[in-house]
């Protein structure tokens, strides 16, 4: 059966800048995290396991993408925060605590917020949403 919608992606996808693919990864990674906090509030361990299964494989990508002989020291620090980002997802897996899930949500927030800034101004980086049915107090809340 024909899925509009995975047709779309699938011509997103391929029409896109490595830039933009980035921004992409960091839009669905945060949704996972979502995800797997909603799950967490749920105790549904195998949705939750899915979840941080494919938020770790996003920043796993997101890591094998950096380029250190070219980047030098700014894709040293990317990829340390990319190490920090994963430790916590799996920290909040194991440990079964929201708080690692946050960190993570937080510092990969702040990435994709920088590579957006990076773009050229006519390109509109998607948003993620976390309007899930989680109770408030599982919410990303990002202070200043």
């Amino acid at each position: 059966m024909h899925n509009p919608y995975e047709s779309h992606l699938a011509e997103k996808i391929m029409g896109a800048s490595p830039m933009e693919l980035s921004v992409m990864l960091f839009s669905a990674v945060q949704e996972s995290i979502s995800r797997a906090r909603k799950c967490l509030y749920e105790k549904d361990i195998m949705a939750r396991s899915a979840a941080v299964s494919k938020a770790m494989a996003i920043v796993v990508e997101l890591d094998a993408s950096v380029d250190e002989s070219r980047g030098g020291e700014v894709a040293k620090r990317l990829r340390e925060l990319y190490a920090y980002a994963l430790n916590n997802l799996q920290r909040g897996h194991v440990i079964q605590e929201e708080q690692p899930f946050i960190e993570a949500g937080k510092v990969l927030e702040i990435l994709r917020e920088g590579f957006v800034a990076c773009q050229p101004a006519t390109v509109e980086a998607p948003a993620y949403h976390t309007a899930c049915s989680t109770p408030e107090s599982a919410r990303y809340t990002y202070a200043a």
